[in-house]
C-alpha cells in the first residue's frame, strides 16, 4: 500500500506534494474525488500557502481506545526554509467520517502575525460544485422558547455563493445527485459569536476560516513552540444527507472522543448549566435504588 494513502470501508485518502491541493479523499462507492487545499497561514506579515515537499510518515499509525487509527505525517513547506507541516489523521474502519488537524513547526523563529488587524489563516478548502443542495448546521442556537440551546438547519442558497457570504456552521452538508460532503471545524462559540467560519465563493468553493482568537499577534513559532489548529471533520459517502446523518451520529457518539465515560447515559436536572455529581452522591442514589426495589418487592408480597 501506498504509505501516503488512508483507507476505509468508505473512501481513500491520499495526500499530494502540490501547490493547490495537500490530499484528496475519493469515495470509493462512486469514485468522485474531493481535493482538499493547503492551508495559508500570514507568516512575518505575508500570506504563505503550506505547499509541501516531501511529505512522508511521522511515525508508525496507532490504533486508538476509541477504534480510530491514527496517522501522522510532515511534509517541509515549499516557501519557508525549516518549517514544517505536521498531519494527523484519525481514520474509522467502519465510518465515512475523518477527524484531522494540522502542526506548524520551524526550526528558525518565524510569527504568525495579523497585518490587516484580525486572524489570517485559511485552514482548507475544498469545492462543492456539482453538489447543488447546500445545509448548514449551527449546534449552539440558543433558543429562548425552551431556554436551552438546540441544533438548527438552514438552506444555503446560491445567491450565499454569489455575495461571498461567511457561514458559521459548525457543520456544512452538500449533496448532488449521487453523493453528500459534510466539512466540520471543533469549536463551540455560541451563534452569532464566530471565531471560525465557512467562506462562501463565487465558484462554488468553500473555505474554513479563522475569524478571531485563533492564535495571538505575532504569535511565536520555533522548535519549542509548534502552533496547532483545531481539530477538523471531512465525510464524503455516495447517497443523501439523511444517509450520512447515521453515521455522523456514530462518529460523535463512538469515535470523537478518547473520554469513553463522557458518552455514559447519565441522566441529569440541569439548571442553569449545573451538572454536578460527586462519587458520594452516586453511591447513596444506588442505595435508595436498592431501598426503593426491596419496598417494591415487599409491597407486592402483602398483596
Amino acid at each position: 500500500m501506498n504509505p501516503l494513502s488512508l483507507s476505509n470501508h468508505f473512501g481513500r485518502i491520499d495526500l499530494v506534494a502540490s501547490s493547490s491541493t495537500l490530499w484528496r479523499y475519493r469515495i470509493k462507492a462512486t469514485g468522485r474525488s474531493i481535493a482538499i487545499a493547503p492551508p495559508v497561514f500570514e507568516i512575518n506579515g505575508v500570506p504563505v500557502t503550506a505547499s509541501l515537499k516531501k511529505i512522508r510518515p511521522a511515525d508508525n499509525p496507532r490504533k486508538l481506545s476509541n477504534g480510530a487509527i491514527e496517522s501522522v505525517f510532515v511534509g517541509d513547506l515549499a516557501k519557508v526554509a525549516g518549517a514544517r507541516l505536521q498531519l494527523t489523521f484519525r481514520v474509522i474502519p467502519d465510518n465515512p467520517v475523518v477527524r484531522f488537524k494540522y502542526e506548524l513547526q520551524s526550526d528558525r523563529p518565524v510569527s504568525l502575525t495579523k497585518k490587516s488587524g484580525h486572524d489570517a489563516a485559511e485552514y482548507f478548502r475544498y469545492s462543492t460544485r456539482g453538489l447543488k443542495a447546500c445545509r448548514e448546521i449551527r449546534l449552539s442556537e440558543f433558543d429562548e422558547s425552551i431556554h436551552s440551546f438546540r441544533l438548527i438547519e438552514r438552506d444555503v442558497f446560491p445567491s450565499a455563493f454569489a455575495e461571498s457570504l461567511g457561514i458559521m456552521g459548525p457543520l456544512f452538508v452538500a449533496s448532488g445527485e449521487k453523493e453528500t460532503v459534510l466539512a466540520a471545524y471543533e469549536h463551540g462559540s455560541q451563534t452569532p459569536d464566530a471565531f471560525v467560519q465557512f467562506q462562501l465563493a463565487p465558484d462554488r468553493s468553500v473555505s474554513v476560516r479563522a475569524v478571531k482568537g485563533n492564535y495571538c499577534r505575532n504569535r511565536l513559532v520555533d522548535a519549542e513552540n509548534p502552533f496547532d489548529t483545531l481539530w477538523f471533520q471531512f465525510a464524503a459517502i455516495k447517497g443523501t444527507g439523511n444517509e450520512l446523518a447515521p453515521h455522523y451520529r456514530a462518529f460523535v457518539l463512538r469515535h470523537l472522543t478518547l473520554n469513553a465515560a463522557s458518552r455514559r447515559p447519565w441522566i441529569f436536572y440541569n439548571t442553569w448549566n449545573y451538572q454536578v455529581v460527586e462519587q458520594e452522591d452516586l453511591s447513596r442514589l444506588n442505595d435508595r435504588r436498592e431501598d426503593v426495589g426491596r419496598s417494591r418487592r415487599g409491597a407486592s408480597h402483602g398483596h
